[in-house]
């Protein structure tokens, strides 16, 4: 869509796209973007917009990418690296200090409950504003003036807790269980995490939903008797975003006790259910733990906005 936006006003030879899942390591990427480049300069292109897709698949891509910055390659040019494995970008986009110009990372999440109603409900999603700020007059306002739609929001709330904010869930449930069960299991062992392992610590957060749980506990109930290990494994789904951790806030004091139990919400109801089936339980009041999750994870997406937070749970705590 951004290039089909670019193509309205620019030079088509100035924009440059590939996909870097075939290639092997950062020396035949580095060797694709040079062609692009002497192309570039025999065009007489000042200024283009390079696309490279699944850029975490060649190793050490970052390498390629680094050396042409310090080059002054890119100087007057536009990169935009996009991939599906969160874990390594966000990991290799930390080897870039003072490399960004203006860069900026975009993280891509599953759509909101209020994007999925202005795509199943767009006359309602028109009439009901959006919250601005958390003060309990605009909560009071805005909750008032939904109320003459609550029939059909709750029916739009219940397709939202059964396919989640994945689009392909939207047309294709199960086959979008199966498509993202996979990339999970393939995240893990690119990792270099054992997926039962992660199974094992998975299903003792759904046997106790809604219920602060401690690394310790979790570690007594899987066959790995490592708190370190649990820990390892939950900041994986988290960078994965997977799942939010929360740490407990003492109201009366305003301090954060980071060594108390944390509760742990998963991201989208889609990813809920997939655990669910992959663990084999089921949820006895599964309504309510989506209630909290979806509530929690609007919450963060709040805080992002808001505070300009690094992660999605950073100003979140219960």
């Amino acid at each position: 869509m951004l290039i089909k936006n670019l193509l309205k006003e620019k030079n088509p030879h100035s924009i440059f796209y590939f996909n870097s899942e075939e290639l092997s390591d950062y020396k035949e990427l580095s060797d694709i973007i040079e062609t692009y480049m002497e192309f570039k300069e025999r065009s007489g292109i000042k200024n283009s917009y390079i696309f490279l897709d699944e850029i975490t698949s060649p190793i050490e891509w970052y390498k390629a990418i680094k050396s042409k910055i310090d080059k002054g390659m890119f100087k007057k040019d536009v990169l935009i690296l996009t991939g599906s494995s969160s874990i390594n970008i966000k990991r290799q986009t930390e080897l870039f200090p003072g490399r960004r110009g203006k860069g900026l990372d975009y993280i891509i999440l599953p759509l909101s409950f209020r994007e999925f109603l202005k795509i199943t409900r767009p006359k309602i999603y028109e009439k009901i504003k959006s919250i601005k700020e958390l003060s309990r007059k605009e909560l009071k306002d805005k909750a008032m003036q939904a109320m003459i739609f609550i029939k059909e929001l709750n029916c739009v709330l219940e397709e939202y807790f059964k396919c989640g904010g994945f689009p392909l869930s939207m047309e294709a449930k199960e086959e979008a269980k199966k498509i993202y069960l996979s990339w999970i299991k393939t995240e893990i062992l690119k990792s270099e995490r054992s997926d039962n392992i992660a199974r094992q610590i998975i299903k003792s957060i759904l046997d106790k939903p809604q219920t602060p749980v401690s690394w310790e506990g979790i570690s007594k109930e899987i066959e790995i008797k490592s708190p370190k290990t649990v820990a390892a494994y939950v900041e994986l789904l988290r960078s994965m975003f997977s799942v939010i951790v929360l740490y407990h806030a003492n109201i009366s004091s305003g301090m954060i006790k980071f060594g108390k139990n944390k509760k742990i919400h998963f991201l989208d109801p889609l990813l809920l259910k997939i655990f669910e089936d992959w663990c084999m339980v089921r949820l006895k009041d599964g309504g309510s733990i989506l209630a909290e999750s979806v509530t929690a994870m609007h919450l963060a997406r709040y805080s992002v906005k808001k505070y300009k937070a690094v992660a999605l749970d950073e100003n979140l705590f219960y």
